[in-house]
C-alpha cells in the first residue's frame, strides 16, 4: 500500500527510542553478502590474513538500531530468504 506511512511509523517509532535509522531498499543491487557478510582478505600486522566483514545484518544486531527494508515486495527471492530466516 503505497503512501500509507509504513516506512514513517518505524522511523517515529525509532526517533522517540532515540535510535539511528537505518533504510535498506531491497532492489536488485542488494544481495546476501550485503546483509550477511562475506569473508575478505585484509593485511594484519605486515601479514594478509582472511577476515570476516560484516554485513548490515550482524552489524544491526550489535546496536540498537532500527531496520527498515523498504520495497520488501521487490527483493530478490535468495535476498528475502535471508531475512524470512
Amino acid at each position: 500500500y503505497h503512501g500509507t506511512g509504513k516506512s514513517t511509523h518505524i522511523e517515529q517509532a525509532a526517533a522517540r527510542l532515540n535510535w539511528p535509522c537505518v533504510r535498506v531498499n531491497l532492489d536488485s543491487h542488494v544481495s546476501r553478502i550485503d546483509l550477511i557478510g562475506k569473508d575478505a582478505i585484509v593485511v594484519e600486522n605486515g601479514v594478509q590474513v582472511t577476515a570476516f566483514k560484516e554485513g548490515i545484518l550482524p552489524w544491526a544486531f550489535q546496536r540498537p538500531v532500527a531496520l527498515v527494508f523498504d520495497e520488501y515486495d521487490a527483493g530478490r527471492p535468495d535476498v528475502m530468504f535471508v531475512i524470512q530466516r
